[in-house]
């Protein structure tokens, strides 16, 4: 996740779609071919263009750009990969990541991150920009992004809702819950469930659970085990 900023300019009284011919396909060596799109954004400066996607910036891994309208992120800068809960914005381009919010970002690219649609890339790539509340993106993303994402297909903006929305209900961090049956008898077979439940309580499907049992204790079922559509595991 790069970082970045943008000094703020004025918006005109009605931003209309502009039509200016451009084509979708990157304009940059970091940006991905087939992994997103190229979007008309006059507040871009010269280039005039955002790309709505992923990056070629850390080697083997794609990247998406969660400050606005600074610089490309460039493979050359150097970025290394590191586990972050949360992190700082930048003076007029973000307030940051924390708490809820940060792992809502995980959630989505985690779990959409590495799609083979540019369409879901560009829905990554703003849904995680609306969640850093950023008033230049917004700004962009309601006068030109959003008309643009529509043209391109219908199907996109509300996709960026549901990730959003998805990504409030099962982020994490996340806990496990186990809950005993009756103890069986000597020789007998008892249940027990377990549940992986979400930051908001909601008990997640397909977790992968791995079980391990103690001396005297034979496991019905092969470990690791599924959570399943249900987000519930009995065992």
């Amino acid at each position: 996740m790069i970082l970045a900023s943008l000094a703020l300019l004025p918006r005109p009284a009605q931003a209309a779609v502009p039509v200016d011919h451009r084509g979708l396909a990157p304009n940059h060596s970091s940006e991905l071919p087939g992994a997103g799109y190229l979007l008309t954004d006059p507040y871009q400066g010269g280039s005039r263009a955002y790309w709505a996607g992923a990056y070629r910036t850390v080697a083997g891994q794609r990247s998406y750009c969660i400050d606005d309208y600074y610089d490309y992120p460039d493979p050359r800068y150097g970025y290394r990969t590191a586990e972050a809960a949360s992190w700082p914005g930048r003076p007029g381009s973000n307030l940051g990541a924390q708490g809820h919010v940060a792992q809502q970002i995980a959630w989505i690219v985690n779990r959409y991150g590495n799609s083979a649609s540019p369409a879901t890339d560009a829905e990554v790539s703003m849904s995680i920009n609306l969640l850093m509340g950023s008033a230049p993106f917004n700004r962009s993303y309601n006068g030109y992004f959003k008309p643009q994402l529509n043209a391109i297909d219908h199907r996109i903006v509300p996709a960026i809702d549901q990730m959003i929305s998805e990504s409030d209900r099962w982020a994490g961090p996340y806990r496990t819950e186990v809950r005993m049956g009756p103890a069986p008898g000597l020789g007998g077979t008892g249940e027990f469930t377990v549940l992986v439940r979400s930051a908001r309580g909601f008990s997640v499907p397909w977790s992968t659970v791995t079980l391990r049992t103690s001396a005297g204790l034979e496991l019905a079922g092969h470990s690791p085990m599924s959570t399943g559509h249900t987000g519930v595991l009995t065992v």
